[in-house]
This record gives C-alpha cells, structure tokens and sequence, in this order.
C-alpha cells in the first residue's frame, strides 16, 4: 500500500538523506557484514518476503521496516550504506520501496540478489492484489461494497492531494518551478499531453537551465539521443494490435515514467487503461486505486489488477512484470556504477526540470478523482478529513481508509 508519506527528492551533494524518523537509531554503528559474509539468495528471499508482508504504509514506511530488519537486525549493511542507497535509488523512476530492495539485493549477492529481492518484496502484494480482484470483480455490484467504495474513493482523492502538497514543499524552491508544476496539470487534464511527453519537456527544460548557467559544456549533447529514441519508442505504438502487447507497452511505459513515488502511476493509468483503450470505466479504475491502497505493498500493484481484469492470470503476472522491470533494469544499472550517476550534471538536471512537474501531475490525479467521487455532502466530509488527519497526525493511511469505507458504508 503505498501511502502519502513518501516523498520526492534528488539527492544532491553534500547533502544527506533523511529516513524516516523511527528507524534512525544512534545504536547502529556496526560494520557492514555483507563483504565477509555474504547472505545466502535464500536468506535475501526470506527477508524481503518477510518486509513485504508487512509492508502498509508505503515508500518509507517499508524503508524503515528495512532499516530495522536489514540494518538493525541481520546487520547486512550499516545505516550510512543504506542512507547512501536512498540518495541512489530516489532518483530513479518505479517506487523507492522496490528500487532500494534491488540495489540491497544487488550490493550482498550481484544480479541475483537484486532479482531475489525484487520477486520476494513484490509477491505478497502481488497474491494479494490477486484475491481482492477475483473478490471485487465477482461482487462490485453488491450494494453493501459499493457503499464501501463511495467511502473510500474520497480518501484517495485525499491522499494524493496531500502527496502533491508535500511534494510541492520539497521541490518547489523557486518561483521558476511554479509554471513547470502548472504546465503540466495543463498537459494532462486541459491538453491530453500525456506523461510520457510532459516529462520528456519538463527534463529538457530542467537541461535547458542548466546549460544557461553553463554554456559550452558539451556533456548535454551525450544525453540528446537517449531521450530521443526514448521518445520515439514510447510514443509510437500503433503497430501494437494486440490486448497482450499492448498491456506490455503500457506497464513498461508507466514503470520507466514514474518519478517521485506510486501516486504518480495514477494519472498516465488512467490515461492509458481508461481513456485510450477503454480497458477499465472510471469507476473500476478509481475502485482499483484503492484496492491498491488496502493490500501490502506499492500502489503500482494496481498494474495486477488491470492485467487480470484484461488477461486473466496471465494478464496479472505480465503487467505486474511489466511495470517493475525498468526500475529493475535502471536500478541495476546504476548499482554498476552509481558515483557516475551521482555526478553527472546532465542527468541531475533533467531530473531536477521533473521534479516540479510531478506535483501538477499529482494535482491533476486529484481533479480526475475527486470530480467523480466528492460529489455529496459525505465525500467531501471524509476528503477533508483525510487531508486534515494526514496532515496533523502520523496515523497510518490504512487506519484512515478503514474510517473511510465505514463512513461510507454507514452513509453512503
């Protein structure tokens, strides 16, 4: 379940890595154990399985599970390797609680520590995901949980209003990243851009600015040509005539575009697997949304239940593939050679042009949401709710969606 509380940042040099309160503990000042003892790929599964059952509360709430049952328990790295692996991993697109696995996995047993990771933090999420859409598909016209889901659905909308605010906090520095921020609310819900393109100009922008401060650095041009293949080869899919190819197409390009945490997947979803090819209605799709919320894990695990409404079972384990592999892949690649990527200017710069754009992404989730869902006197009253107790308190975002489906099922 991924929940309001993570967050988007580029690390920066000289600057550290904040984790989240609770899993910062003075006592972890052990060696790491991973170079003299490396765990076994078993080892590596059993933990990660463990982290993924019990992982509600999103991006850093499994960050900081990480931390004491990684760090602080089976002392397979300190807690300045771990920090140092966030500062990497936020970076990159997919969601933080998967990269940091595969970059861990990846540090204790090469390739296939990473992949043992990745499938074991995925997977009870993934069963999960699974159950609730043979559950939800079998029942959603039950009037008890349609009562449910009119309760629900406020609170998402909620939710991602509160990811964009305190996103905005954190990214937004200047006045120059307001219009980037409102340009891309504009692409998405006035023009139809698209994500896929909206990020593409936002980083170029962000490249733009920073050859402005530096002229004559010739490093710009090394990085002109992956973007334009990648705009090429995500942008042209009309020879995808099939619902099995297309539902790769799809879950691949939302894996590679989502920067700054699960709830940005929310707007390019809906554009892909509602508006454009007509796979879910609005409403099985902001459903979907919050089934995402209720089961362990990343909101991204919505990719299983798109898949198997489509597919079937083969339909929920490819788009569940799909969506993960390019942070896979990205995550492994970095882990190669990190203190490039680190250093690079170029890169630094593309994503600091994303940065603010993810908020007006994240606001336009929330139009597309709320319109449909705080309607009445009830959704509005658990919408602001939502926002309130998110914003006051460290209540976790399930107890909240509990508090949610009952007042709905009550009232609704």
């Amino acid at each position: 379940m991924e929940g309001v509380s993570e967050s988007f940042s580029l690390p920066q040099r000289g600057r550290d890595v904040t984790l989240p309160p609770h899993s910062m503990d003075n006592h972890v000042t052990h060696p790491s154990m991973s170079t003299s003892f490396p765990p076994s790929l078993g080892s590596i599964a059993r933990a990660f399985l463990y982290i993924g059952f019990i992982g509600f509360g999103g991006g850093l709430a499994i960050l900081a599970q990480i931390q004491r049952h990684v760090v602080e328990k089976l002392r397979w790295l300190t807690r300045d390797e771990l920090a140092e692996a966030t500062a990497v991993v936020q970076s990159l697109p997919g969601v933080i609680a998967v990269n940091i696995s595969c970059f861990i996995g990846f540090k204790l047993r090469g390739w296939k520590g990473g992949l043992a990771a990745v499938i074991a933090i995925v997977f009870p999420a993934f069963v999960s995901m699974l159950l609730v859409s043979e559950f939800y598909l079998r029942f959603k016209e039950v009037p008890d949980l349609a009562r449910l889901f009119r309760g629900l659905t406020p609170a998402i909308a909620a939710f991602i209003l509160v990811a964009a605010y305190k996103l905005g906090r954190g990214v937004i520095r200047n006045f120059w990243d307001w219009p980037v921020a409102l340009f891309s609310l504009l692409a998405l819900s006035v023009f139809n851009l698209g994500v896929v393109r909206t990020v593409l100009i936002t980083g170029m922008l962000g490249i733009l600015a920073w050859t402005w401060h530096r002229r004559g650095d010739g490093s710009v041009s090394c990085l002109a040509p992956w973007l334009s293949g990648l705009a090429v080869g995500l942008s042209t899919s009309s020879f995808w005539q099939s619902d099995l190819w297309r539902l790769t197409y799809v879950f691949l390009k939302i894996g590679a575009f989502t920067f700054g945490g699960g709830y940005v997947m929310v707007p390019i979803l809906e554009g892909e697997v509602v508006n454009r090819f007509g796979w879910l209605s609005h409403h099985e799709f902001v459903d979907s949304v919050a089934l995402g919320q209720i089961t362990p894990g990343p909101v991204v695990i919505t990719a299983t239940f798109v898949g198997y409404k489509i597919l079937g079972l083969l339909g929920a384990c490819l788009a569940t593939v799909a969506v993960f592999f390019p942070s896979y892949c990205l995550t492994l690649a970095i882990s190669l050679c990190y203190q490039r990527f680190k250093s690079s200017q170029v890169i630094q710069a593309f994503l600091r042009g994303v940065a603010p754009s993810v908020v007006g992404m994240l606001a336009s989730a929330t139009w597309s949401i709320g319109k449909e869902s705080v309607h009445n006197w009830l959704g509005v009253l658990i919408a602001t709710a939502t926002v309130l107790i998110s914003l006051r308190s460290r209540i976790s975002s399930i107890w909240i969606l509990v508090g949610a489906g009952c007042l709905g099922w009550l009232f609704g």
